[in-house]
């Protein structure tokens, strides 16, 4: 049947509202992205599993399309019927806005979508498009702007509403790059933390980026960004780990969230004491220590770097070797960067041997739902830390 027959007025998007439906749902997700590495079993497991964590309780909400006639009843509420034909999650987190011409900076709900599935048979109708469509409308009444990263081009989201931004991956392999005898041969020293001390980093990072959004000039153009949280990096570190350990034999297990640059050298006691400081710390002109956040993408050999903040050139190399020796110590390949900072990518490339390339994957689209039509959106931390 071809597109132009289907009555798409008839279709419509709810949220699932019965575990039988999330169920169905997430066997759709394990068909396009689980079953090349784990069984449909390990995969409920998993999903089990990231659900009992705070990123995803109580934000996480699954959204069914289909035929009004099988998802609403007569009564107009939502019925069990397992009748859909694609489907897709938000999960919930905060966002800085800072609108053109304002010095405000609001902090609102996002709504980030990590996966869109429709089956084979139900794919070439107007399916997607019409469920995005209203997806806009359904999600504009939750939420202030809406993230996700697309596999399929600019234009099919751009068709509904969310406009695409560039994202370079940088790649630093480690065989060409980690050399025992200059590891340590930087005056900066590089700390590595644990999960404890990501978590009052996390909060730290986060207070001092709200603080540089509202000090930046008042320009034409809105600013956003996601509030950088640490119970998105453990989300993120649980997810890996969890593949690692039940689907590629990976015994080791990391301890290690990041490295932060500890330029005067002192104890990590007082460096986290000063970070709760800076948590907390209502003064505009706070600062964070440059550091970085990852996580042991074991399933593509690479330690992922989620989080940079880079305050200094002189910064870069001792953060960078410290993810090589990371990486060294897990035998993975390499060191992975998303949209790296421009302004020290000169320092990168005279210290490393490193590859960058624009991606045709994963391409970051982001819709503020109230945008104007001549309205310029800025986004900042358009990196991993961005990415559900």
């Amino acid at each position: 049947m071809s597109e132009h027959r289907i009555d798409l007025s008839e279709f419509v998007l709810v949220k699932a509202s019965t575990r039988d439906q999330i169920l169905k749902t997430r066997e759709a997700s394990f068909q396009e992205w689980g079953r090349d590495i784990m069984d449909i079993e390990t995969w409920q497991k998993r999903e089990s599993l990231l659900e009992s964590l705070d990123f995803i309780k109580e934000n996480l909400i699954t959204w069914i399309f289909g035929k009004k006639a099988d998802l609403i009843n007569p009564d107009e509420t939502c019925s069990d019927s397992l009748e859909f034909f694609s489907q897709f999650e938000t999960i919930k987190r905060p966002a800085f806005v800072k609108r053109c011409g304002s010095a405000q900076v609001e902090i609102v709900d996002s709504l980030n979508i990590p996966v869109y599935t429709c089956t084979n048979e139900h794919r070439g109708k107007g399916y997607g498009k019409r469920m995005l469509e209203l997806a806009q409308k359904e999600m504009s009444k939750l939420s202030k702007v809406s993230m996700l990263h697309s596999d399929v081009g600019e234009n099919f989201y751009g068709r509904c509403g969310w406009d695409a931004y560039k994202l370079i991956s940088t790649i630093i392999p480690v065989d060409k790059n980690y050399n025992q005898e200059n590891m340590n041969s930087t005056s900066t020293e590089a700390y590595f933390f644990d999960k404890e001390f990501a978590s009052i980093l996390a909060k730290a990072d986060s207070n001092v980026l709200l603080k540089e959004m509202q000090r930046s000039p008042i320009t034409d153009s809105t600013l956003v960004s996601v509030v950088p949280e640490f119970t998105h990096y453990e989300w993120r570190n649980v997810r890996d780990n969890f593949e690692a350990k039940n689907c590629l034999n990976v015994t080791k297990v990391p301890v290690f969230y990041g490295a932060i640059v500890n330029n005067g050298n002192i104890s990590p006691l007082i460096l986290k004491s000063k970070l709760e400081q800076t948590a907390s710390d209502t003064k505009q002109d706070i600062s964070c220590p440059s550091f970085i956040i990852w996580t042991h993408r074991f399933k593509e050999n690479s330690i992922l770097v989620l989080r940079t903040r880079i305050n200094s050139s002189d910064d870069v190399v001792p953060l960078v070797k410290a993810a090589l020796k990371e990486a060294k110590d897990f035998n993975l390949s390499k060191v992975e960067f998303w949209n790296f900072y421009p302004e020290y990518t000169d320092k990168l490339i005279q210290n490393f041997n490193v590859n960058s390339k624009l991606m045709k994957k994963s391409i970051p689209c982001l819709s503020l739902f109230d945008k104007t039509s001549d309205e310029k959106v800025e986004w900042l931390l358009n990196e991993q830390v961005s990415f559900v």
